[in-house]
């Protein structure tokens, strides 16, 4: 995977809780399998502003393409 000039997807739909935190990771499609595991391991880690509406925080499901480029 060090390879120079690597490119490549992961797309993946998600849930982000009420809390913001990711959860229900689900890989759709993907241009290289090396890619998934750093995908969802990153996504793990971040922190969305949670939805709302008339002042109610909410689930939501989100799908969200993870580019990579490796230089």
């Amino acid at each position: 995977m060090r390879q120079s000039g690597v490119k490549g997807f992961v797309d993946i739909v998600l849930i982000v809780g009420i809390d913001g935190k990711t959860t229900a990771i689900e890989v759709i499609d993907s241009s290289y399998m090396a890619f998934v595991d750093p995908a969802v391991d990153a996504l793990k880690k971040w922190k969305f502003r949670p939805a709302g509406k008339d002042g109610m925080t909410m689930a939501l499901k989100v799908r969200q393409k993870i580019m990579f480029n490796q230089k």
